[in-house]
């Protein structure tokens, strides 16, 4: 008799097995632990495109996999089997990676991350949403319902009667409030058909420490 197994189950062992294979007893040398992530990065290009090319030792000295620094890194160079170079499912990750291919200059910080929101949002137990009321601030206007999620990746806000570009109608987040580069941003996608932000602002002039006396 076999285990059943559904994607999303398989989505959570696969996860840990390349965030922290250490709760899973598994992978327990370097060397091994980098065949695993070159291994699944070669599966992603066999299917979606790209080419792996190599997996960096971690930047830290630390135990690997015990914090980000101690990750190793996956590289991947494009290839003729991408859809595009400007769209395809890597170019959700490290934007400026590839702009010697694309002859473009790639803003680091503004990477996809209503759509990086939502994957990551598949592999935990979603939480309640909590709902909140904006009233019009003349009261000519409705009162407009929305509701928010508060995860360790960001603050998503969702209102009725919008959504964003990946998103079903009223379902979707278009503010995204996250920690970035030890920066608090924002990101606004206002405008349901394009799917990167229309605003990027940094707080980094808010914080406590740039106030001038």
């Amino acid at each position: 008799m076999s285990k059943l197994i559904s994607p999303k189950e398989l989505a959570e062992l696969v996860s840990g097995l390349l965030v922290r294979p250490s709760l899973l007893g598994e992978l327990d040398t370097l060397d091994r632990y980098e065949d695993f992530i070159r291994d699944i990065g070669q599966v992603v290009a066999d299917y979606c495109g790209g080419e792996v090319v190599a997996v960096s030792h971690p930047i830290s000295s630390d135990k690997f996999s015990s914090s980000d620094n101690a990750l190793p890194a996956l590289h991947v160079e494009p290839n003729d089997s991408l859809p595009s170079l400007e769209n395809n499912v890597w170019s959700h990750y490290d934007p400026s990676g590839w702009d010697e291919e694309t002859g473009q200059t790639t803003d680091d910080t503004v990477g996809n991350s209503a759509l990086r929101s939502k994957l990551q949002r598949l592999l935990l137990d979603k939480q309640a949403p909590i709902p909140f009321t904006l009233l019009d601030n003349e009261g000519v206007y409705d009162p407009l319902e929305g509701s928010l999620i508060i995860e360790d990746i960001g603050i998503s806000f969702q209102f009725d009667g919008y959504t964003d570009n990946y998103s079903d109608d009223n379902t979707g987040f278009p503010v995204f409030v996250e920690k970035y580069q030890d920066e608090v941003f924002v990101r606004v996608y206002g405008d349901v058909n394009r799917d990167d932000p229309t605003l990027v602002a940094s707080l980094s002039n808010a914080r406590n420490d740039r106030r001038i006396e």
